[in-house]
Protein backbone atom coordinates (compact mmCIF):
# COMPACT_ATOMS: atom_id res chain seq x y z
CA UNK A 1 0.00 0.00 0.00
CA UNK A 2 2.93 2.38 0.94
CA UNK A 3 4.37 1.85 -2.78
CA UNK A 4 0.49 2.69 -4.19
CA UNK A 5 0.62 5.74 -2.12
CA UNK A 6 4.29 6.68 -2.87
CA UNK A 7 3.50 6.59 -6.75
CA UNK A 8 0.43 8.70 -6.31
CA UNK A 9 2.01 11.25 -4.39
CA UNK A 10 4.70 11.00 -7.33
CA UNK A 11 2.06 11.75 -10.19
CA UNK A 12 -0.23 14.16 -8.65
CA UNK A 13 3.12 16.17 -7.51
CA UNK A 14 3.89 15.70 -11.18
CA UNK A 15 0.35 17.39 -12.30
CA UNK A 16 0.71 20.23 -9.41
CA UNK A 17 4.14 21.39 -11.02
CA UNK A 18 2.26 21.88 -14.49
CA UNK A 19 -1.18 23.09 -13.13
CA UNK A 20 -0.24 24.26 -9.36
CA UNK A 21 -3.84 25.68 -8.77
CA UNK A 22 -5.62 22.15 -9.28
CA UNK A 23 -7.85 21.97 -6.83
CA UNK A 24 -9.27 18.03 -7.35
CA UNK A 25 -4.87 17.41 -7.75
CA UNK A 26 -4.57 19.20 -4.08
CA UNK A 27 -7.23 17.47 -2.99
CA UNK A 28 -5.71 14.47 -3.91
CA UNK A 29 -2.61 14.90 -2.52
CA UNK A 30 -3.91 15.99 0.63
CA UNK A 31 -5.74 12.85 0.78
CA UNK A 32 -2.50 10.77 0.21
CA UNK A 33 -0.46 12.91 2.68
CA UNK A 34 -3.46 12.01 5.26
CA UNK A 35 -3.40 8.41 4.76
CA UNK A 36 0.43 8.48 5.20
CA UNK A 37 -0.27 10.81 8.82
CA UNK A 38 1.91 13.52 7.24
CA UNK A 39 -0.61 15.88 8.50
CA UNK A 40 1.72 19.19 7.92
CA UNK A 41 2.11 18.43 4.15
CA UNK A 42 -2.14 17.35 4.12
CA UNK A 43 -3.28 20.64 5.88
CA UNK A 44 -1.58 22.73 3.18
CA UNK A 45 -2.46 21.06 0.29
CA UNK A 46 -6.09 20.52 2.22
CA UNK A 47 -6.35 24.56 2.41
CA UNK A 48 -5.22 25.69 -0.86
CA UNK A 49 -7.96 23.52 -2.60
CA UNK A 50 -10.38 25.48 0.22
CA UNK A 51 -9.29 28.45 -1.45
CA UNK A 52 -10.35 27.19 -4.50
CA UNK A 53 -13.16 25.09 -4.45
CA UNK A 54 -14.35 26.35 -0.44
CA UNK A 55 -17.48 24.12 -0.76
CA UNK A 56 -16.11 20.65 -1.14
CA UNK A 57 -17.56 18.41 1.17
CA UNK A 58 -14.68 15.85 1.26
CA UNK A 59 -12.03 18.45 1.45
CA UNK A 60 -13.98 19.91 3.87
CA UNK A 61 -14.04 16.36 5.95
CA UNK A 62 -10.28 15.35 5.55
CA UNK A 63 -9.96 19.54 6.83
CA UNK A 64 -11.72 18.99 9.69
CA UNK A 65 -9.98 15.49 10.90
CA UNK A 66 -6.62 16.84 10.92
CA UNK A 67 -7.81 19.54 13.51
CA UNK A 68 -9.10 17.22 15.45
CA UNK A 69 -6.24 14.85 15.99
CA UNK A 70 -4.70 18.38 16.35
CA UNK A 71 -7.26 18.68 18.87
CA UNK A 72 -8.49 21.74 17.44
CA UNK A 73 -11.68 20.84 18.02
CA UNK A 74 -13.29 24.09 17.71
CA UNK A 75 -11.79 24.57 14.36
CA UNK A 76 -12.92 20.78 13.48
CA UNK A 77 -16.10 21.10 14.22
CA UNK A 78 -16.58 23.96 11.51
CA UNK A 79 -15.27 21.87 9.12
CA UNK A 80 -17.23 19.14 10.12
CA UNK A 81 -20.16 20.84 9.96
CA UNK A 82 -19.92 23.03 6.76
CA UNK A 83 -19.18 19.37 5.38
CA UNK A 84 -22.24 18.24 6.28
CA UNK A 85 -24.20 21.04 5.34
CA UNK A 86 -23.17 20.17 1.86
CA UNK A 87 -23.07 16.37 2.26
CA UNK A 88 -25.76 16.17 5.24
CA UNK A 89 -25.63 11.79 5.14
CA UNK A 90 -21.64 11.33 5.33
CA UNK A 91 -20.98 8.82 7.56
CA UNK A 92 -17.48 9.32 8.32
CA UNK A 93 -18.23 13.38 9.16
CA UNK A 94 -20.96 12.38 11.41
CA UNK A 95 -19.00 9.93 13.46
CA UNK A 96 -16.48 12.53 14.14
CA UNK A 97 -18.32 15.21 14.67
CA UNK A 98 -19.77 12.71 17.03
CA UNK A 99 -16.65 12.15 18.62
CA UNK A 100 -15.80 15.95 19.10
CA UNK A 101 -19.39 16.28 20.96
CA UNK A 102 -18.18 13.52 23.21
CA UNK A 103 -15.07 15.11 24.07
CA UNK A 104 -16.75 18.22 24.33
CA UNK A 105 -19.02 17.01 26.96
CA UNK A 106 -22.10 17.53 24.57
CA UNK A 107 -23.31 13.98 25.19
CA UNK A 108 -27.27 14.40 23.69
CA UNK A 109 -25.10 16.17 20.29
CA UNK A 110 -22.74 13.07 19.92
CA UNK A 111 -25.49 10.74 20.47
CA UNK A 112 -27.67 12.31 17.59
CA UNK A 113 -24.91 12.78 15.40
CA UNK A 114 -23.67 8.76 16.36
CA UNK A 115 -26.83 7.89 15.75
CA UNK A 116 -27.39 9.47 12.56
CA UNK A 117 -24.29 7.97 11.44
CA UNK A 118 -25.41 4.54 12.26
CA UNK A 119 -28.51 4.86 10.33
CA UNK A 120 -26.60 5.56 7.15
CA UNK A 121 -23.83 3.16 7.74
CA UNK A 122 -24.16 0.54 10.18
CA UNK A 123 -20.72 -0.97 9.37
CA UNK A 124 -19.19 0.46 12.23
CA UNK A 125 -16.38 1.77 12.53
CA UNK A 126 -17.62 4.35 15.56
CA UNK A 127 -18.15 1.31 17.61
CA UNK A 128 -14.37 1.00 17.35
CA UNK A 129 -14.12 4.48 18.60
CA UNK A 130 -16.29 3.87 21.64
CA UNK A 131 -14.61 0.67 22.45
CA UNK A 132 -10.96 2.28 22.32
CA UNK A 133 -12.57 5.28 24.63
CA UNK A 134 -13.74 2.53 27.12
CA UNK A 135 -10.14 0.86 27.07
CA UNK A 136 -8.88 3.82 28.36
CA UNK A 137 -11.96 5.14 30.60
CA UNK A 138 -13.63 2.29 31.33
CA UNK A 139 -16.60 3.75 33.51
CA UNK A 140 -17.27 6.78 30.96
CA UNK A 141 -21.04 6.41 31.49
CA UNK A 142 -21.69 8.63 27.74
CA UNK A 143 -19.62 6.53 26.29
CA UNK A 144 -20.86 3.33 27.65
CA UNK A 145 -24.75 4.37 26.67
CA UNK A 146 -23.47 4.81 23.03
CA UNK A 147 -21.67 1.60 22.56
CA UNK A 148 -25.13 0.01 24.23
CA UNK A 149 -26.87 1.99 21.78
CA UNK A 150 -24.81 0.65 19.15
CA UNK A 151 -24.85 -2.84 20.45
CA UNK A 152 -28.67 -2.41 20.82
CA UNK A 153 -29.06 -1.47 16.90
CA UNK A 154 -26.86 -4.31 15.47
CA UNK A 155 -28.80 -7.05 17.71
CA UNK A 156 -25.65 -7.75 20.08
CA UNK A 157 -27.37 -8.76 24.02
CA UNK A 158 -24.15 -6.64 25.10
CA UNK A 159 -26.25 -3.60 24.83
CA UNK A 160 -28.16 -4.50 27.91
CA UNK A 161 -24.84 -4.81 29.98
CA UNK A 162 -23.09 -1.47 28.61
CA UNK A 163 -26.84 0.05 29.30
CA UNK A 164 -27.41 -0.71 32.78
CA UNK A 165 -24.13 0.08 33.96
CA UNK A 166 -23.99 3.47 32.24
CA UNK A 167 -27.29 3.80 34.14
CA UNK A 168 -25.78 3.13 37.44
CA UNK A 169 -22.55 5.32 36.67
CA UNK A 170 -25.08 8.38 36.42
CA UNK A 171 -27.16 7.59 39.43
CA UNK A 172 -23.80 7.03 41.34
CA UNK A 173 -22.82 10.62 39.34
CA UNK A 174 -25.86 12.43 40.35
CA UNK A 175 -25.37 11.45 44.42
CA UNK A 176 -22.44 12.82 44.71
Amino acid sequence: MKKKYDESLLDLTKSLEIEPNNASALSYRGRVYYKREAYNESLMDLTKSLKIVPNNSSVLNYHGRIYYKREAYNVSLMDLTKSLAIEPNSASTLSYRSMIYHITKEYDKSLLNLTKSLEIKPNNKALWNWIKLLKIEPNDASALRHRGIIYYGEGYDKSFLDLTKSLEIEQIMHLH
